[in-house]
Parts: structure tokens; sequence; C-alpha cells
């Protein structure tokens, strides 16, 4: 197979997962996480229209996909990586020291190196999430005691909020476009998940989903106290790779045919060594 031929050509190991090769990069100079002190030897990568897409380890996805136009050697590959995982850093310590100096905390994840910022403006509350790509979005808020929601708006810039008064009334412009009404701000309409039975409600159980079409599922879910997120997402056709991560890390991943997965509290018992009955999943954000 020509890709799987292409990237043994650099020097990758490649195995074969059934929807697509799968590469893993052996780094010659090891990247270092600085907040969990340890060595990154190594990432395995989908690899999909020329480009690597890190899936793991958790320190890595997210970044931007390594594209393969004009590459020659597994040197040039390692650049790439070790330059998006390098301003990666750099953003952290940026949007850490923006919050700071806005009058917020915020907290880096360890083991996926994150960013998430817990926002009080009551009756608001808000999760800022930082991605690996330098920007911001707001990834659940509520109000008062109303069920929370989750993705709000498009993801934005910190730097573009000189104050904290600016930042409050662009959170509460997302996620109440009539707060802002009698100002300036623009209104921006309320995002927010989409559950699947929404799905087959509107469209109906012959609706179907093209080959080629992105699906990617999560389900957060409590076990003996403690919370996990499950997400899986289509690596080609009825194939699915999964992840179950947990307050330390990633706990459990694996690839699954469709027909062939038996439900999330079914594998998430499985992979914690607990009955199933013990596994209790929750709706979007309830866990915040």
């Amino acid at each position: 197979m020509a890709d799987a031929e292409r990237l043994t050509e650099l020097g990758l190991g490649v195995a074969d997962a059934g929807a697509g090769p799968e590469a893993v990069l052996q780094l010659g100079t090891p990247l270092h996480n600085p907040l969990a002190q340890r060595p990154i030897p190594s990432g395995v990568f989908a690899f999909a229209e020329g480009r690597l897409i890190p899936l793991e380890p958790p320190e890595l996805v997210g970044l931007p996909p390594l594209s393969l136009e004009g590459v020659r050697s597994r040197s040039e590959l390692e650049q790439q990586l070790a330059g998006a995982f390098h301003a990666h850093l750099v953003a952290l310590q940026r949007r850490s020291s923006e919050l700071r100096a806005l009058g917020f905390s915020s907290q880096v994840d360890p083991e996926t190196l994150e960013l998430v910022a817990r926002i009080e403006d009551p009756p608001f509350r808000f999760l800022l999430g930082g991605d690996k790509r330098g920007q911001v979005r707001v990834v659940g808020a509520a109000r008062s005691d109303e069920p929370p929601v989750a993705n709000i708006g498009e993801p934005f810039d910190l730097s573009e909020f000189p104050n904290r008064a600016g930042l409050l009334a662009h959170l509460r412009a997302l996620f109440s476009p009539e707060a802002g009404s009698t100002g300036s701000a623009t209104e921006v309409p309320v995002a927010r998940p989409i559950d699947y039975r929404e799905l087959l409600e509107h469209f109906g159980n012959r609706a179907w989903v093209p080959a080629a079409a992105a699906i990617d599922v999560v389900v957060t879910l409590r076990a003996r106290g403690t919370t996990y997120r499950f997400a899986a997402t289509r690596v080609g056709d009825r194939t699915f790779r999964a992840l179950l991560a947990g307050p330390t890390g990633k706990v459990w991943a694996d690839q699954f045919q469709l027909e062939e997965f038996l439900g999330v509290s079914e594998v998430v018992a499985a992979a914690l060594g607990i009955p199933a009955s013990e596994v209790e999943l929750l709706s979007s954000l309830e866990e915040r």
C-alpha cells in the first residue's frame, strides 16, 4: 500500500489499524512534558490525506497535523512536531499570564497539557478551555440553576480583551445575547451540543451518514465517584477509535467496528474492572 510505503521510507513504524495505517514516530530527541516531568519519546499518528494526525500520547493530541508535503526525512517530521509542541507550551504560558492579568486563575492538566479556567460572574458560570493552537473558547456555561450548555461561540484570542470587564461582557453576550443587546456587543447565537436523540427525532431512523463524513461521539460518565470522558471518532467506514480518560489521563484506548461495540457502560466497566451497574452516564456538562 502506497501510504504505508511512504511512511516506512521516512523511517516511521507502520501498523494496519483496520481503517488505514497508523504510524509511530520515534523521536531522536524526546519532547518533554514540563508539568508531569516526563519525556515523550514517540507519537502515534493516524494518516489521512497526506497528513499525520496525533492520536497518542495525550500531550500531542490536538496539535496541528503534520504535513508530509515536501518532507524527505523523519527528522523533518520531528522538527514539525517539536515546533508545534513548543509553540503550544509558549501559548500556555501566555494564556495563563493573560488570564492572571485579567484577575482569573487557570489550571493546566499535566497529562494533556490543556488549559482550563473557571470564571464566576453571578449569575453566570463559565468554563474556558484553551486548544493546542493558541486559542480559547467557552466549553461550558450556566446561569443560576439552569442546565449548563456546552461549546458556545467560536474560539477567540484572549489578547483581544485588554481588561476584565471586556472579557466578561463578551462571555455574557455569547451565553445570553439579550444581555448585550442594549450596548455595542454583537449578538451571538448560543451553540449547544446535539443530543443524538434529537437527530432521530428530527430526521427519523431512516437517515444515514455518508461513509466519508466525520463522526465524533463524547459521553461523560461517573464511576465510583470519579468522572471520566469517553470519546470515539470514526477513522474510516464503520471503524471507530475510542479513548477513555480520567483525572490522571488516559485509562483505555482501542479500535472497534461499530457492529461489535457492546455499549459505553459495558466497555467502560470492562476497562475499569467494575460492574456495568456502577457506571453512571451523565448529561452534557453535568460533571462540572
